[in-house]
């Protein structure tokens, strides 16, 4: 769903008025800014890489199934296999 918003929608949108690069580089500075609220630094860095990434996955292919296993693949990773956060026992 994440990715339908924000690279199909938001991405989109910004492509169309500011054209194709100047709006994946807003979209993608969109995102990792809407991160902040987290309060957890580690997470709106990555999501700064990864959305720079996947917004210029989306750029040069103009196709969402890609971009959306590709953060499937990066959610899985990062919060079940190499999580960025220590649990208290």
């Amino acid at each position: 769903g994440e990715e339908l918003f924000w690279r199909g929608l938001v991405n989109g949108y910004l492509m169309q008025r500011l054209g194709r690069v100047t709006g994946s580089a807003v979209g993608a500075v969109i995102y990792s800014g809407i991160h902040l609220v987290s309060g957890n630094l580690t997470l709106t860095g990555a999501a700064g890489i990864a959305g720079a990434f996947w917004s210029l996955q989306y750029l040069f292919e103009a196709r969402l199934p890609a971009v959306i296993v590709s953060h499937v693949a990066w959610d899985l990773w990062i919060f079940l296999i190499q999580p960025t956060i220590e649990l208290d026992d």
